[in-house]
């Protein structure tokens, strides 16, 4: 799904929220899987000459114990925000997936949030031996 922000700027638009469903089946998460599609919700609503989003989302992660190898299954929660303006489009060092006509990509931001929220080890009790 994408979301056109320089739109959404020029525009002073009132507040905005999508819900819309993500298939991460496909993506790589270091041994990591989401098995089913995502359900996440997307706001945004201009705050003088910012845009405030945030972007949220749960999933179950499922993969093998790091060291006993017995399947691992846990919930993981996206809550995350970001503050742009107009300039940030043009910056090539802006840290959200947007395109050259300022779109994000927010199956790409999903994505990027749940790999940080992911453990790089998954473990299936922090005592496993």
């Amino acid at each position: 799904m994408q979301f056109d922000l320089r739109r959404f700027i020029a525009s002073g638009r009132a507040a905005w929220r999508q819900s819309f469903v993500c298939d991460m089946t496909g993506r790589d998460f270091s041994g990591a899987r989401i098995e089913t599609p995502v359900t996440a919700v997307f706001e945004a609503a201009a705050d003088g000459d910012e845009v405030q989003m945030t972007l949220q989302a749960s999933a179950s992660v499922h993969g093998e114990c790091a060291r006993c190898l017995d399947p691992v299954c846990l919930d993981v929660q996206v809550d995350a925000g970001w503050t742009a303006r107009e300039r940030d489009l043009d910056d090539p060092d802006f840290e959200l997936p947007v395109d050259a006509a300022g779109c994000i990509a927010l199956d790409d931001w999903l994505y990027q949030e749940f790999l940080f929220q992911i453990p790089t080890v998954l473990l299936c009790s922090p005592d496993c031996p």
